[in-house]
């Protein structure tokens, strides 16, 4: 049996009994038992050597002594190098390396950046891992951590921008303006899917009544893609608020639409941007009730009772109108009962 003593380059120092004939990767696995620093994070150094992982600690015993005395450096070169050629197990085993790392005194700054670097990985569980472990680690509103995850914003690759969108309302903190400018920005990705993303993305980080975000949304309106615009008009209520006139506009673009699917979403969307009792989202539901097609009628029934109050006239006069037509009647029954 040898004595091995551990000195950190810290100050701390470590002790154990161990077999001469252990080797020293089975040595540093039982540090890892004992310390945050993994088994790939350390280096075993006698005197200037690093002593490699095969190698029998009864090779660097002195003669006549018991003692080995050694410094562990923390050292991330084995795992940088998985993170860039490792497969996805790999990568995935190496940022969880670092997690345990990254709670060390001194480990945590060069562990964020690594990490980050990995929230805009190729595969999407090593992405998600990256997000889990940088939030970990670094903790919500890490300056590091927030400009490592906005870098990917800008890369070439349409999946990294989208990845970094994904993380960046979970790593800055809500209202951080410089967050929520970098998030804004990918509003205008050549990308509809990034694009998409983002507005979903935006409420969670920017503060309800954001005017930077306000003006991002709104100027949307026009986006070429469907799905982009559907997204402005969920995000509006929660960026600038239920009842802010711009949400009820960009519903009424949409009711103007000669696609019925589209028109009978934007009737359902209508509660969720005005308030009960709005008497322009009320004059708006109402002309819906009276649409050519019977789908556009009977949504906008189910929708009345949440947006007109209780024994609103003009919407009791609508539901009763409509029960007496065969076609309409069995959907007007009900929202008459809940309006009056």
């Amino acid at each position: 049996m040898v004595h091995v003593v551990l000195a950190g380059v810290d100050g701390e120092r470590m002790e154990m009994e161990a077999d001469a004939m252990q080797t020293i990767h089975e040595l540093k696995l039982r540090v890892a038992q004992r310390c945050p620093v993994p088994a790939e994070c350390q280096r075993l150094v006698l005197d200037t050597a690093v002593l490699g992982d095969s190698e029998q600690l009864a090779k660097h015993i002195p003669d006549g002594d018991e003692t080995l005395t050694l410094t562990l450096v923390v050292s991330f070169d084995e795992v940088q190098r998985s993170l860039a050629k490792g497969d996805k197990a790999a990568r995935i085993s190496s940022l969880r390396a670092l997690a345990r790392v990254g709670s060390t005194r001194g480990g945590a700054e060069a562990s964020i950046e690594l990490i980050g670097a990995c929230v805009g990985d190729p595969d999407p569980s090593v992405r998600r891992t990256a997000t889990q472990v940088l939030l970990q680690v670094a903790g919500r509103g890490h300056a590091g951590a927030v400009k490592s995850v906005c870098a990917h914003l800008k890369s070439g690759d349409a999946v990294v921008r989208a990845a970094g969108v994904l993380a960046l309302p979970q790593v800055a903190e809500r209202g951080d303006q410089d967050a929520v400018a970098a998030l804004c920005a990918r509003l205008e990705d050549r990308d509809p899917e990034v694009r998409r993303l983002a507005l979903a993305m935006l409420p969670a980080l920017a503060a309800l009544g954001d005017s930077v975000a306000a003006a991002a949304v709104t100027a949307r309106l026009k986006d070429p893609s469907p799905d982009v615009r559907w997204a402005v008009v969920e995000a509006l209520p929660r960026v600038l608020g239920k009842g802010d006139p711009r949400g009820l506009a960009a519903v009424q673009e949409h009711l103007a639409s000669a696609d019925l699917g589209t028109k009978v979403r934007a009737v359902q969307m209508l509660p969720l941007v005005a308030e009960q009792g709005s008497p322009e989202a009320l004059a708006v539901l109402l002309d819906c009730v009276h649409d050519e097609s019977y789908l556009v009628v009977v949504h906008a029934l189910e929708v009345l009772p949440q947006l007109a109050m209780p024994g609103d006239p003009r919407a009791v006069a609508a539901a009763r109108a409509l029960l007496q037509a065969s076609a309409t009647g069995p959907a007007a029954a009900p929202a008459l009962g809940k309006s009056n």
